[in-house]
């Protein structure tokens, strides 16, 4: 039998997932001081930086499967380590690893993009303080965007989440709860991409998804979902000085030129919205000017 140099290539990058698996686990097998040492020796290690290079960048599907399991493992046991909570994992490429602004809990989130580029996968854990000092509650968050029919609507966990890379956490009151918001990019395929706003809170220390913090017009929205052209850029930030995030808005959608009926979405028309946390609530400010002092040019809704 006959196999060609990718192939090779694929198995033998497979041996060394293995190897470095068995690796991981050896670390995680220690007490917990050498655990987080070595947990963190391995995280900068070359073979490590491959598996991570190999779930964005792999030759086919089973190399990124492979690797993003490789790294689920190491994961699952590393985590769980207390101090790893407040460790620096700058070496975590390709991971994002956002911060509860009181040092109370991370957020790791990643994607998984297929090799045809038209789909993707998403993986994150929320890693929390515990009541006790040598105590980690530990969330696994499984990607069930397939399945989240109405995603601006849906209430959502750990164990039903719309799958995103998170980039900004904003802490916000609202009565007595503590919300926290969070920015997001989420590939969809090789015509669209989304950029989302959520809400994450904890209901009995269990992380929630979804809240109806957002008025738009007259209509609440548990979350804010924006889709456009895998083609185009999307700003979606937070301006800490304006008290505010802003986003580009976007035009309409267009008919493909397949015979299919296809839709490709739109992209920035070069206007602006705004949302602004007031009164407990994100209120939507339409076509604002970001070019002199960022107010509405259209009244604010109420």
């Amino acid at each position: 039998m006959k196999y060609s140099r990718i192939a090779y290539g694929s198995l033998f990058l497979l041996m060394t997932i293995y190897f470095s698996f068995i690796e991981f686990k050896s670390a995680c097998a220690q007490d917990s001081i050498n655990t987080i040492s070595s947990g963190l020796d391995t995280l900068k290690s070359p073979a490590f930086k491959k598996i991570i290079h190999s779930i964005q960048r792999g030759e086919n599907d089973s190399v990124r499967i492979a690797s993003n399991n490789a790294l689920i493992h190491f994961l699952d046991s590393l985590l769980l380590v207390p101090s790893t909570l407040s460790a620096t994992f700058d070496s975590l490429q390709n991971i994002s690893v956002l911060d509860d602004p009181d040092q109370n809990f991370r957020i790791y989130t990643w994607t998984l993009p297929h090799f045809d580029g038209n789909r993707y996968d998403y993986f994150g854990y929320i890693q929390i303080r515990g009541t006790k000092p040598d105590q980690i509650q530990l969330y696994k968050l499984k990607d069930s965007s397939a399945y989240v029919l109405k995603p601006e609507s849906e209430k959502l966990n750990s164990e039903k989440w719309y799958g995103a890379v998170y980039y900004s956490i904003l802490k916000n009151t609202s009565g007595k709860r503590t919300f926290y918001t969070l920015l997001g990019w989420k590939g969809q395929n090789n015509v669209s991409t989304q950029k989302v706003i959520e809400i994450l809170y904890f209901d009995r220390s269990a992380p929630k998804f979804g809240f109806p913090l957002f008025k738009m017009d007259k209509v609440y929205k548990n979350r804010l979902v924006f889709t456009f052209s895998s083609q185009a850029t999307m700003a979606l930030r937070y301006d800490p000085s304006k008290n505010m995030i802003v986003y580009d808005h976007l035009s309409g959608s267009s008919s493909g030129d397949q015979g299919d009926n296809s839709i490709i979405p739109g992209g920035p028309d070069g206007t602006y919205n705004g949302l602004r946390f007031k009164s407990g609530k994100w209120n939507l400010m339409k076509d604002i000017d970001v070019r002199t002092n960022w107010k509405s040019r259209k009244p604010e809704t109420r």
